[in-house]
C-alpha cells in the first residue's frame, strides 16, 4: 500500500513541475495581459528572492534551503504510514512547487512569476503556479492535521 501512495505523490509532483515549467516558458516574454481590469493580470516578472522578495540575490542559500527541505519532506513522507488521499495530493503539490521554483533558481538564478493581483488597491506581489501549489498544499496539510487531531480527540472522548 505504501508504494502506491508514493506513486500517487510522485505523479502529482511530476505533473505540477511540468505545468509550472511549461507555463513559465510560455509566459517568459515581457507581457501584460488584462484578465480582470483593476484586479487580475498576467505579467512577466522575475524574482531573485523568496516570497515577497525576501532574501533577494541569495539564490544559493535559497537552493540549499530547498534541497534540505526536500530531503526532510521526503524522509517524513516515507515514514508517514496513514496518509489520507488529500494529504498525498498536498505532498505532491508541495514537492512540485518547491522543485518548480528550485529549477528556475538553479538554471536561471531567479524565479519567473506571472500572476498579478490588485486586492483592495494593494498590488499583491506577483507569483506563479509553483508558489500557489506550495501555499495550497500547506493549507490542506494544516486542515488535515487539525481535522485528524479533532477526530482523535472525539474518539478518545467517546471511550
Amino acid at each position: 500500500m505504501g508504494v502506491k501512495m508514493n506513486k500517487k505523490i510522485t505523479i502529482i509532483a511530476l505533473i505540477g513541475i511540468a505545468l509550472d515549467q511549461i507555463i513559465k516558458f510560455l509566459l517568459s516574454n515581457n507581457l501584460r495581459i488584462t484578465i480582470i481590469p483593476d484586479f487580475f493580470y498576467i505579467t512577466s516578472a522575475t524574482n531573485t528572492g523568496g516570497a515577497w522578495g525576501i532574501f533577494g540575490n541569495h539564490t544559493y542559500w535559497l537552493v540549499a534551503i530547498s534541497i534540505v527541505f526536500m530531503g526532510l519532506l521526503i524522509y517524513y513522507i516515507k515514514g508517514e504510514t496513514n496518509k489520507t488521499k488529500l494529504e498525498e495530493t498536498a505532498y505532491g503539490m508541495l514537492i512540485a512547487g518547491v522543485i518548480g521554483n528550485m529549477i528556475d533558481r538553479i538554471f536561471l538564478g531567479l524565479v519567473r512569476d506571472y500572476l498579478d493581483f490588485y486586492i483592495l488597491n494593494y498590488d499583491f506581489p506577483i507569483f506563479n503556479l509553483a508558489d500557489s501549489l506550495i501555499v495550497i498544499a500547506v493549507f490542506i496539510l494544516i486542515i488535515e492535521e487539525v481535522r485528524g487531531a479533532h477526530n482523535e480527540y472525539n474518539s478518545k472522548r467517546r471511550k
